[in-house]
């Protein structure tokens, strides 16, 4: 299933000039997980080496941010669980959306961490990558309810 980003045309094509910067394995990990962002609520900020993930209109903070890679790194999601506690999550919503990816700790997650990271590549099967996208979705939405944006 793809999913389209409730994103600007010229949105999308920064997003799409930020992905053709990466490893070809490393393009639909990122892509998916930066659409299921949007469609949770969320706003995309693509730079050059950089996807930020921040909240709504009115939250401007980073909560995660898609990592392009340096010379010896792969690209990565971290998501800044400090950041997001600061800024109303209670850290029991956050444990809880973090035990929905218990099978990624094989790859390095650690939800105990103040930035925990999942790498994005092809170590990212088709379920892994569906859990993580839904995941990301949700830490979307849940910065919404947290957090509404007044009119």
């Amino acid at each position: 299933m793809t999913m389209n980003a409730p994103t600007t045309s010229s949105g999308e094509a920064r997003l799409q000039a930020f992905l053709e910067r990466l490893p070809e394995g490393s393009r639909l990990p990122a892509r998916t997980v930066a659409h299921a962002w949007a469609h949770g609520g969320g706003r995309l900020r693509t730079g050059r080496v950089a996807v930020r993930l921040t909240g709504g209109e009115a939250l401007a903070f980073t909560a995660a941010t898609i990592h392009a890679p340096s010379r010896q790194e792969r690209p990565y999601l971290e998501v800044c669980r400090v950041i997001l506690q600061n800024h109303g999550v209670a850290p029991a919503g956050f444990r809880h959306w973090a035990d929905e990816l218990a099978d990624l700790q094989e790859l390095g997650f650690d939800p105990q961490a103040k930035f925990p990271t999942v790498p994005l590549d092809d170590a990212l099967d088709p379920p892994r990558l569906a859990r993580l996208a839904g995941a990301v979705r949700d830490l979307a939405a849940m910065l919404a309810r947290e957090r509404p944006v007044e009119p």
